[in-house]
């Protein structure tokens, strides 16, 4: 399969079921809908173009993996009530988040580390990276999501504390088993570990 072409076309079909979702929910008044289809056209093409002054872009599974996860937490989550529908939906998409967030972590900083003449970091400090900033960025969504319940009265922390502190145990784990799994490639199986943190954060 070209990964490459499945890419875009999953991006264009993403951007159009939200683009319809966005019409839609105008045309009846429902700016909360219209404010997620933004923000998921928005986060869609973020996907695809992210790069720095080095050349360095996320591969194609990168991109497919979270424009899948923006499906399943704004177009299935949001507009069409999933988290209200299935009380473990929630649940499952903040372990993912924290599986896909750890392995960008990780990713990004063996990337920086390899390519650096001045630092060579052990395994275990990257792994480390990738945990934390995970957690860091699942910190700060659980702040958007009080802000959104805050100023624009929605239901995003469903119950509260409970939902919060929930989120972070699973986006915590998912990241600890992504980390885990990266720091023992990295000592043990270095040469595929290598290959496939290329793969992963090199777009071809």
């Amino acid at each position: 399969m070209n990964t490459r072409k499945f890419e875009r076309g999953l991006r264009l079909i993403l951007l159009a079921l939200f683009f319809i979702s966005g019409v839609i929910g105008g045309f009846y008044g429902n700016w909360f809908v219209v404010f997620i289809s933004f923000a998921a056209l928005l986060l869609i093409l973020f996907t695809g173009k992210f790069t720095d002054e080095k050349g360095m872009q996320f591969s194609s599974l990168i991109s497919i993996i979270f424009s899948v996860f923006i499906f399943l937490s704004l177009f299935l989550g949001e507009i069409n009530f999933f988290y209200v529908r299935f009380w473990w939906w929630d649940l499952l998409l903040h372990t993912l988040a924290g599986f896909a967030l750890g392995l960008m972590g990780f990713s990004l900083v063996y990337y920086m580390n390899k390519n650096s003449r001045k630092i060579n970091l052990n395994p275990y400090f990257i792994a480390f990276f990738g945990f934390c900033f995970a957690i860091t960025l699942s910190v700060f969504w659980e702040f958007f999501e009080f802000s959104m319940d805050y100023f624009f009265k929605t239901n995003m922390l469903k119950s509260g504390v409970m939902d919060t502190m929930g989120d972070l145990i699973v986006a915590s784990f998912g990241a600890f088993v992504v980390s885990t799994l990266g720091y023992l490639g990295l000592k043990h199986y270095y040469k595929s570990a290598v290959k496939f943190f290329n793969n992963l954060i090199l777009r071809n």
